[in-house]
């Protein structure tokens, strides 16, 4: 016989683990750290973010998203780079050439669940295109692009080269065009 030591009651709740699926929904949440590097095959770079969770039972909840910014598939570059676009609203950056840039700074994320597939368990995603569709679809008026005037210092105004990425803070950075 192994005593548990312990004993397990019918109706005790189940603990909940920082593993645990949430719900899908909206969630205010943000970055808390970031990073910029070449993915495995060389073929561009990525930027990993950290997202933090901040409400709606989900608090101190992380999920991170590895977003392929520069690549040399151009469907897998334009999906990066309308995410870091996303980013670049919601936080209200007029010009976005660091991802530290985007820490600490609130925002509406929606969170989908990623089926479990290739040994992965399921996980959460952040739903980057259901952002690009709201903010399309809020308008120019509603404040969703966060009401920043293009700039005369933007990257695109600098002539740029927006095909490799600078050091942060450098300017011209793709997804600020």
């Amino acid at each position: 016989m192994g005593n548990l030591g312990t004993g397990y009651r019918d109706g005790d709740d189940f603990e909940r683990t920082s593993f645990d699926i949430i719900r899908p929904g909206r969630y205010m949440a943000q970055i808390v750290d970031s990073d910029v590097s070449p993915n495995k095959t060389n073929t561009g770079y990525y930027a990993k973010f950290e997202f933090e969770l901040l409400d709606n039972g989900a608090e101190n909840r992380k999920i991170w998203e590895y977003v392929n910014f520069e690549h040399e598939k151009p469907s897998v570059k334009a999906q990066g780079q309308n995410a870091m676009k996303v980013i670049q609203k919601l936080c209200r950056l007029p010009i976005f050439d660091d991802t530290t840039l985007a820490h600490n700074t609130p925002f509406y994320v929606e969170v989908k669940v990623e089926p479990a597939k290739d040994g992965y368990e399921a996980s959460n995603k952040i739903d980057f295109n259901k952002m690009k569709a709201n903010i399309q679809n809020s308008g120019p008026s509603s404040g969703a692009s966060g009401g920043v005037a293009a700039s005369g210092n933007s990257p695109s105004a600098q002539g740029s080269n927006a095909s490799s990425p600078q050091q942060p803070g450098q300017g011209g950075m793709p997804w600020a065009n």
